[in-house]
């Protein structure tokens, strides 16, 4: 089990786009390369890096060597899977929030 589960500081992982957008890419994949999670996400490779090594340190993505390249993969998908919707659930209820403040104010 990764760190975000025992309510570490690990969950702003799953509320950063990026961050995100590996997650939902190795659920829907289950296994790929680094080139293809940079193409996928449209980022530059030291962002994508960047992302990937917080995944890694966080116990939430697995690193292979496969022939010449290394794939990355989900260390637990159906956690993933729960904490990704939880993730959008929260973030579609403060945007919902912060309408209607806006609209308060108006």
């Amino acid at each position: 089990m990764f760190n975000t589960c025992r309510g570490s500081g690990d969950a702003w992982i799953f509320k950063n786009k990026t961050s995100r957008q590996i997650l939902i890419l190795l659920h829907t994949k289950r296994r790929t390369s680094f080139s293809e999670i940079t193409l996928h996400i449209n980022k530059a490779p030291s962002t994508t890096s960047w992302n990937l090594k917080r995944l890694l340190e966080s116990n939430i993505v697995l690193k292979k060597k496969r022939d010449e390249l290394f794939e990355f993969s989900l260390k637990n998908p159906k956690l993933v899977e729960k904490l990704l919707y939880r993730a959008a659930d929260t973030l579609l209820d403060r945007s919902v929030d912060n309408y209607i403040s806006l609209i308060d104010n108006l």
